[in-house]
């Protein structure tokens, strides 16, 4: 796996103090699952956040709020070295991480639900969950081109089969795209595979055309 499309710091930073919207951080979770890159990074950033706490002094935090973010941090890090044990490789070659494990047959088990010609989604769940947002799984068909659009506000996207390319660039397997408002793109699959992407959106997408804003409201994901 060759992923070119990694976590920004500001990303990293906001996960790793648990302030990423839940969204986007499951969409992070799994990127972290599959790229030893950045499992690398998020472990260092709790690292320097768990000394910094350490190192505190003085009444700027009371014991019992300091001892919260260090049991918080301290989760994040068993997190993280469950998540780097996880996802390490037997010497077969193979991996041992259930989530890796499971992406390839993933599709076949899915019950697809159709947007349009060549687009097929699934919701993801995310319980516990009250803000605004949604998680969903996207299956682009090959040489199927998405309309033009942009986003309300922050949307992750993580490529688990297959690869598109935009104006920004070229996704493919294992790679992490962070837009905002301010990216309009028409992104096209570019694989002899269907593309399929895990997509975290905070408010959901603006498409150009009236006719496709009004369905994108209609079937939650506008």
């Amino acid at each position: 796996m060759n992923i070119t499309h990694h976590i920004s710091v500001e990303t990293l930073l906001a996960y790793s103090a648990g302030t990423l919207q839940a969204p986007l951080a499951l969409v992070v979770s799994v990127h972290l699952r599959m790229c030893d890159q950045c499992r690398t990074r998020h472990a260092d950033a709790l690292g320097i956040g768990g000394a910094m706490l350490e190192g505190l002094g003085g009444p700027r935090m009371p014991s019992a709020g300091l001892e919260r973010c260090r049991v918080g941090i301290r989760e994040r890090l068993d997190q993280a070295e469950s998540s780097t044990a996880a996802a390490a490789t037997d010497h077969g070659g193979g991996t041992r991480d259930p989530l890796l494990r499971q992406l390839p047959t993933l599709p076949d088990r899915l019950r697809w639900r159709p947007l349009t010609r060549g687009i097929q989604q699934v919701a993801v769940a995310m319980p516990g969950h009250r803000g605004n947002g949604w998680v969903r799984l996207f299956r682009f068909q090959p040489g199927v081109r998405v309309p033009h659009h942009g986003h309300h506000a922050e949307e992750f996207s993580l490529v688990l089969q297959g690869s598109y390319v935009d104006a920004i660039g070229r996704y493919s397997v294992g790679d992490l795209a962070e837009l905002d408002g301010r990216i309009r793109h028409e992104p096209a699959v570019d694989s002899v595979v269907p593309c399929i992407a895990l997509i975290g959106s905070t408010a959901g997408v603006d498409f150009d055309r009236p006719l496709l804003r009004t369905v994108s409201r209609i079937i939650g994901i506008g």
